[in-house]
């Protein structure tokens, strides 16, 4: 009984010495963060901009009959491929450069390399319309993966199949 009496009055004391040294750390960085650390940021132009920028609403309602302002332009890049897709139809090879090369090109998840005669002549023996479908719609087969249009749905299936096309004939 004596040294359960002991070890109660060790665990009480080693407690009561850790809440303590807590209370005492709270109080001291309290302390040194007032004295030391100015926050104080209504002087400074590049945090006030910062906090307004994020605080901005991000648009506007228009209760004018003024002509609204035109939206800025595009990148040149970005505008090229928009321009692109808008078209409609495009070559194969175009496609084929921008959406299909990262796998076809490389034999990536299984994908027939564009030129490969032997690995795309069962595919071709299956017939274009079943390529084309798998092309759109996606497959997964024995040998890979095609994700529907190749990961790239902003594609029109025209598109696809005029990649498609110009694959096969590039690989007969």
């Amino acid at each position: 009984m004596d040294q359960d009496r002991k070890f109660l009055d060790t665990f009480i004391v080693v407690i009561g010495a850790l809440m303590a040294f807590t209370v005492a750390m709270h109080f001291l960085a309290g302390y040194l963060a007032e004295t030391y650390l100015d926050v104080d940021n209504s002087e400074n132009p590049v945090a006030m901009k910062a906090v307004s920028d994020r605080l901005k609403p991000v648009g506007e309602v228009r209760t004018t009959d003024d002509p609204a302002p035109q939206p800025t332009q595009p990148a040149a890049g970005a505008a090229a491929d928009t321009q692109a897709q808008a078209e409609g139809p495009a070559d194969g090879q175009a496609v084929y450069q921008q959406a299909c090369f990262a796998c076809h090109g490389t034999g990536a998840a299984g994908a027939p390399k564009m030129g490969d005669a032997a690995a795309w002549s069962q595919r071709i023996a299956k017939g274009i319309e079943t390529l084309h479908r798998h092309s759109i719609e996606g497959f997964q087969g024995d040998t890979g993966i095609m994700p529907p249009k190749g990961g790239r749905a902003d594609l029109s299936d025209e598109q696809v199949k005029a990649a498609v096309d110009y694959m096969v004939d590039q690989s007969k």
